[in-house]
């Protein structure tokens, strides 16, 4: 039986319905696959798609694979200074808990055969087969149908058992390359309606092809996975009464595999969908933001995408030419999008389908020729044979040819924050959110998401140098430097040390911390001199919660903690941008943060170039003292507040969002780390009074990522646009995503709203700055799913909003009032299809929209900043008066 390939393996499960109770496998039990079973599992709901169980940890509860007593330091001492032996441990359970998904890893072929017969061979599993088949043997139907059931409920235990990323055997064997497994594992059994983290397994196969690399491998994965015939068992167990996979099937951003082929560039895949679909494809099925493939080869300027559409005759001539003149949530068609982003060819195949396209109109009003003159783009006019040139005389869009240098060091994928073992232990959950696989899941050579085809053509890598002591101190206390620099020396490479609860090191963590500061000082370099548009900096640790002395503590928080941050990364170059390149036209410089939490350490350091005290509480045995010690971090000179600007937007209140952040009302629930950040610098609330930085904070207490939207369009861009930066810095978290389980539930955001936040912020630097950009990582943990998790997705939309922003768009506060309308109607139109469909009378808009409406947030911001200003003027008259009267 060990030696037996899997179609025997079938024969023999046969031989049990007969009757006949085969002998196990010799040794099948030391492989942990006979598994507890009971009459209840022809019960079980095989198509659950929900989170994986927690698997087994080790003996002691901290997963460590130690079994001694904690409590017994002498005795553990050896045992910790020994890395190996506890990661073997680890291994072992790891083991233990999925071999079938390490052995496809592996690429193990003879091993994965050998593991699915020793499963089908168990005794449990042929037993109750035999008992099975003599409870029902006067109804022969009714008792193949229950072997059938009982065959695809056993086999799901193995074949369809998800690791701690959600991934089933099928997946590892896509997500790794492994052909002849993927081979094996489909006629065994497994699923192929399974998603892997919300991705149907044609999107999975399509988000690793997306790499140059993988390019053959996922072509013939799709290719494979189409082609395999259901296995009877699993189609017999099947309430649809089939298991073949189905293109037309949507991912969490209602994409399907046509969107994705454009967006990827794959035209080879993208045939094959076509063929395989035939005319049950269905074209019509837009995103959530209403585009269609075209929508999206227009975007990203894939020609062979729009080629392998419309010059295609196995698709209907109608079909081809509904999809060029259908509109998006904006009314833009394929043409518009394709003027706007300068994709003059693009523009020409899109026409040679439909020319009535040129003369179509967007929600706005604006034809194709519209957005080319906007954006500057002269040879998009000459294909869609408009008159006249560009305004004033202008010429075409400049620097469109550089490209977005990524800055990366394989340092920061030595800051250990866990053993390393752990990070490749499928069996163990206590893994910290931020670990080196965070980096491995962007920048990996074969199937990191900055190596898709999307991005590539458009980047350029380079290394990091470390950042000066002297670029460090500008924004740091000596002491709280030296103290780090000192615990990580103490530190062996894979050694493990706690700073707090949620912050760990290793050896090379400062090291790591000085690429990164330094990635930022590089990027501006990199753009001052004009080398790249502009910059993103995929770098570990983060900084944004570092203060001038590490931890940032608050009325609410006291204790504070580092929250995963050593070096605050955004605020050293902003320093650094200050100070050296004050004499080549830097001279003010804003840090913009969209992570979830609060950017409380960038902000302290902010508010440090400002004179000011820190105050420590000292308990001794006879009295409490409290030291004052001043504080005064200038990055340049005195002027350094008016020319200094910050603004985070980010989840704020309790821990459940939309509860009232007041933490002493009912009920009592914790706050929200890191416990302040709220509202602050417009409106009613408090605003910095004179001699202040120029700091914005939007607390939001909810979820909606429309609020979120809101709030930039409202409080923060037309603020930044207004102070007229010479350099933008961006501190690039990622954890707002409505997926990532890290925050809690708050903001909810999309891939959609941080490229279109990113390129807001483009269009404000295009305006003031020379398109200077430079980004920073800071947070973003949902990585399940490597490729398509949706912080690889969150990274790719943010840095494709910096390699396809046109440097000839500029921010225009009128049009983004009119952005924010027009979705708010779209948000009521889809609220009455809902509310009809449901058969419900139609709602009202909310409070807030409504309000939204009649609003003109624009001309009120004048009026506003008009009343201050006659408040001031009344203020010094009134003064002027008393003097004089004295």
């Amino acid at each position: 039986m060990a030696g037996m390939d899997v179609d025997e393996g079938a024969s023999a499960g046969a031989a049990g319905a007969a009757g006949q109770t085969a002998a196990p496998a010799a040794g099948a039990d030391k492989y942990g696959l006979l598994e507890k079973w009971s009459d209840d599992d022809d019960d079980d709901d095989d198509d659950d798609d929900g989170a994986p169980k927690v698997a087994r940890q080790a003996k002691d509860g901290d997963g460590d694979g130690d079994d001694d007593d904690d409590d017994d330091d002498d005795d553990d001492d050896d045992d910790d200074d020994d890395d190996d032996d506890d990661d073997d441990d680890d291994e072992v359970d790891d083991a233990s808990e999925f071999m079938l998904h390490n052995a496809t890893e592996k690429g193990d072929v003879e091993a994965v055969k050998r593991l699915i017969d020793l499963h089908m061979a168990s005794v449990r599993y042929l037993e109750h087969r035999k008992t099975i088949a003599e409870d029902n043997e006067e109804d022969p139907e009714r008792r193949n149908q229950k072997l059938l059931k009982w065959e695809a409920t056993h086999r799901a235990r193995l074949l369809d058992k998800r690791d701690h990323e959600g991934c089933t055997a099928l997946h590892v064997a896509i997500l790794w390359r492994q052909m002849e497994c993927l081979r094996v594992l489909l006629a065994a059994g497994a699923k192929k309606r399974l998603t892997c983290n919300l991705a149907p397994l044609s999107h999975l196969i399509l988000g690793v092809g997306s790499v140059e690399k993988c390019r053959d491998f996922a072509l013939e994965a799709l290719e494979t996975v189409l082609a395999a015939q259901d296995h009877p068992a699993v189609v017999a167990n099947s309430p649809i009464g089939s298991d073949t996979i189905n293109l037309d099937a949507q991912d969490d951003l209602q994409r399907t595999c046509l969107h994705l082929c454009a967006e990827f560039d794959e035209p080879q895949a993208l045939a094959t969908v076509i063929r395989c679909g035939g005319a049950n494809t269905k074209w019509e099925i837009t995103d959530l933001e209403g585009r269609n493939v075209l929508h999206i080869a227009s975007r990203t300027s894939h020609v062979e995408i729009l080629k392998t559409v419309l010059d295609n005759e196995s698709v209907p001539a109608e079909t081809r030419k509904a999809l060029v003149m259908q509109g998006d949530e904006f009314g833009m068609t394929p043409v518009h999008v394709a003027a706007a982003n300068g994709f003059a060819e693009g523009v020409k195949i899109l026409l040679a389908t439909d020319a009535e396209a040129a003369s179509r109109k967007d929600a706005r009003g604006r034809v194709p020729a519209d957005w080319a003159r906007l954006h500057g783009h002269e040879e998009v006019l000459a294909a869609l044979g408009s008159e006249g040139g560009l305004p004033n005389g202008g010429a075409s869009a400049p620097g469109s040819s550089k490209k977005t240098l990524i800055l990366a060091h394989e340092i920061c994928e030595r800051h250990y924050t866990c053993r390393p073992a752990w990070t490749r232990n499928r069996g163990f959950f206590d893994v910290p959110p931020e670990n080196v696989n965070r980096l491995k899941v962007l920048l990996n050579d074969e199937i990191g998401i900055l190596r898709s085809a999307r991005l590539a053509p458009s980047l350029a890598w380079g290394k990091p140098t470390q950042a000066e002591i002297s670029d460090i101190l500008r924004v740091h206390d000596h002491m709280y430097v030296s103290k780090i620099r000192s615990f990580a020396a103490q530190l062996d490479e894979n050694e493990i040390g706690e700073l707090d609860s949620d912050t760990s090191i290793s050896g090379k963590s400062f090291e790591a911390a000085l690429y990164a500061a330094g990635s930022v000082c590089n990027g501006i370099d990199s753009v001052m001199k004009g080398e790249y548009r502009n910059v993103f900096c995929a770098v570990r640790p983060p900084g944004h919660h570092a203060g001038p002395r590490g931890v940032v503590t608050s009325k609410l928080d006291p204790a504070g903690s580092y929250g995963f941050c050593l070096l605050s990364n955004a605020a050293i170059g902003a320093a650094y941008a200050r100070s050296v390149y004050r004499h080549q036209g830097v001279k003010k410089v804003a840090i913009i943060d969209f992570d979830v939490h609060h950017g409380n350490g960038t902000e302290a350091c902010v508010k440090n170039v400002v004179p000011g005290e820190h105050k420590t509480r000292l308990d001794t045995a006879f009295c409490d003292l409290q030291v004052t010690q001043p504080t005064y971090k200038p990055w340049l000179s005195e002027e350094d507040p008016d020319n200094i600007f910050f603004a985070s937007i980010h989840g704020y209140g309790k821990r459940v969002p939309g509860l009232d952040p007041d933490p002493y009302a009912p009920p009592q629930v914790g706050m929200f780390y890191p416990s302040d950040g709220a509202n602050y610098g417009f409106g009613d609330y408090s605003k910095p009074g004179p001699g202040d930085p120029r700091i914005i904070d939007v607390g939001q207490n909810s979820k909606s990522r429309m609020e979120w939207r809101t709030s930039w369009r409202v409080h923060v861009l037309p603020k930044l646009a207004e102070f007229a930066p010479d350099l933008i810095i961006i501190s690039a978290g990622f954890d707002a995503h409505v997926r990532d389980d890290i925050n809690m539930g708050y903001l909810s955001v999309l891939e959609h709203d941080y490229y279109w936040l990113t390129r807001q912020l483009v269009k404000i630097a295009n305006k003031t700055a020379k398109g200077r950009v430079v980004s920073v990582l800071e947070g973003g943990y949902k990585i399940q799913g490597q490729i398509i998790s949706p912080f690889a997705r969150s990274v790719c939309a943010h840095v494709a909003a910096l390699t396809e922003s046109s440097s000839t768009e500029v921010y225009d506060a009128e049009d983004s009032v009119w952005e924010q309308q027009r979705e708010l109607d779209l948000v009521k139109e889809r609220e009455q299809a809902l509310g009809a469909l449901a058969g419900e009378p139609e709602r009202k808009r909310p409070r807030r929209a409504a309000a939204s409406k009649e609003i003109d947030y624009v001309k009120l911001d004048r009026e506003l900043q008009a009343q201050q200003q006659q408040q001031q003027q009344q203020q010094q008259t009134s003064k002027q008066e008393q003097g004089q009267e004295q």
